[in-house]
């Protein structure tokens, strides 16, 4: 185990990519915050913990043909949904476009006219 010391505004380096602040101390308790890639989890040990523990009585439940199925329509679901949202966020990035773009040719012509 490597043991650092930091003040408080300090930061370590793990990787490329991680970088651990020491955000606050007070007393005994010391505030850090984690930078990370989305990709990579952080999370406080009693909680990686309690990940590991359902994980494992997860892998221990027999798995069903129906709710294989089930998943499997739930997938289907969330991904509808997905697209849905997809496309109403590019029908509203395009109204967007097109009212800057009608903005911008009333400021054009209004300042043709002043000319």
């Amino acid at each position: 185990m490597l043991a650092l010391t930091r003040r408080k505004g300090e930061s370590i380096i793990i990787g490329d990519n991680i970088e651990v602040i020491i955000l606050s101390v007070q007393g005994d308790l010391v505030k850090i915050g984690v930078d990370a890639p989305r990709s990579v989890p952080v999370n406080r040990k009693e909680i990686y913990a309690q990940i590991l523990d359902q994980n494992r009585r997860a892998a221990e439940r027999p798995v069903s043909v129906k709710d294989i199925s089930n998943l499997f329509k739930i997938m289907q679901q969330k991904e509808a949904e997905q697209k849905e949202v997809e496309k109403r966020e590019q029908e509203t990035l395009d109204k967007l476009e097109k009212e800057q773009q009608e903005r911008e040719k009333q400021a054009k012509d209004k300042e043709d006219k002043t000319e």
